[in-house]
């Protein structure tokens, strides 16, 4: 191989090792915590299941930003992941529950991609309380703006829960996204493309020296 030859190999390998490098858009999470913490609701029963003192959050993955101009759009099907809590384990699920099921994400942006108003809503079967199903309700455009409950599977009757009464007050802010991670290709490339170049100038340093 000439040195040209080498010299441009060398510089080729390099950058496709920098490029290759170069970390994908990493995935865009958003968050919700309410305002201010929930108060039990007139349905009594199971709102030990609750903490009272943290509010009642939900979170939710997206590939990238939310579009902007949204205007009541479900964007459920776009979600990576998504999760909500109460504070215990009765009262947190998640999109890797089998029995969890979100029925609706209604989403308004503004031009700047900023969450202005939504609407959450779904259930799940919780293992510790198989005679009920929890649900979870999100309303920006309501008072009681956040609610937890548990629904009696067999007559449908409310058997405890919580609400949060923050309505506008409450907001959807973005997480900061962690950097991507190169893969290990990637590490191999460059280690190859930094081998060549070490190569190439202790070669023309031999050349030189004879």
């Amino acid at each position: 191989m000439s040195r040209y030859q080498l010299h441009t190999a060398s510089a080729g390998l390099v950058a496709a090792a920098f490029c290759a490098a170069s970390p994908a858009l990493a995935a865009v999470t958003y968050h919700y915590g309410g305002s201010v913490p929930p108060v039990n609701s007139r349905d009594g029963g199971i709102v030990n299941f609750i903490d009272a003192n943290a509010p009642i959050q939900f979170d939710f993955t997206l590939a990238t930003d939310i579009a902007a101009n949204l205007s009541g759009a479900d964007i459920k099907a776009s979600m990576l992941s998504w999760a909500v809590t109460g504070g215990k384990a009765q009262s947190s699920v998640s999109s890797t529950d089998i029995a969890a099921l979100l029925g609706h994400a209604f989403f308004t942006t503004d031009g700047q991609h900023n969450i202005t108003a939504w609407f959450i809503s779904g259930h799940a079967d919780i293992a510790a309380l198989p005679q009920d199903e929890l649900d979870f309700l999100f309303d920006s455009g309501t008072s009681d703006s956040e609610t937890l409950r548990w629904i009696n599977i067999g007559n449908g009757q409310n058997t405890g829960g919580a609400t949060s009464t923050t309505g506008a007050l409450g907001r959807f802010v973005k997480l900061d996204a962690a950097p991507g991670v190169p893969e290990p290709s990637t590490w191999a490339l460059m280690i190859t493309g930094f081998g060549v170049v070490g190569y190439g100038l202790r070669r023309r340093r031999n050349l030189a020296v004879v």
